[in-house]
């Protein structure tokens, strides 16, 4: 039986801009997935923490060994940056940028409306980006605290959170090059 033209699915053609603003409309959804992982595991690491505490304790008063405050502190710290995300994210957005917000994208004139709105949109993915890399960063701190954390994990780490607070508020970075290094875009 031969099909009619009617029966053929509708071309769908994306462009770059639709997608990238679709993208962007989802990014909202997935900072807040992102914003729970972290108070989840900060729950988690608060428990490891205390735990691994009250193991250090025991083992101090049983034996002479060895024993390392490390693990334990730096589960206390990491639960304490991811439960208190906001104050922490703030704090290091003054350190960094001298400003405890966000600063907000302003619309270059000579640009198009639809190229600004898909440069807002890539803000937008790239703020998501930078959400991931800071979480990741702390998660690579709690390697340090296990035993077998490879060389390079501390630099990988700070890595990971410095580049995640300049991506989160990567407009802001974006002015910062500008004017160190004297684009005119």
């Amino acid at each position: 039986m031969r099909s009619n033209e009617n029966d053929k699915p509708p071309d769908v053609v994306f462009s770059l801009e639709q997608l990238t603003r679709n993208l962007a409309a989802a990014t909202p959804a997935l900072q807040q997935l992102i914003f729970a992982a972290m108070y989840l595991t900060g729950i988690l690491f608060a428990f490891l923490g205390i735990h691994k505490l009250k193991h250090y304790g025991d083992m101090r008063t049983m034996m002479t060994s060895s024993a390392e405050l490390k693990g334990p502190l730096l589960y206390l710290l990491t639960a304490a940056c991811f439960l208190f995300f906001p104050s922490t994210f703030s704090t290091l957005l003054q350190t960094f940028f001298n400003s405890s917000t966000l600063l907000s994208y302003q619309v270059v004139p000579e640009f198009g409306s639809n190229f600004n709105m898909m440069l807002k949109s890539l803000g937008l993915i790239v703020q998501l980006v930078g959400v991931i890399a800071f979480f990741r960063g702390w998660l690579l701190i709690i390697r340090l605290a296990n035993h077998g954390a490879q060389p390079g994990t501390f630099g990988k780490a700070v890595t990971h959170i410095v580049g995640g607070i300049f991506a989160i508020n990567i407009f802001f970075t974006w002015e910062i090059l500008e004017k160190t290094f004297g684009f005119n875009f």
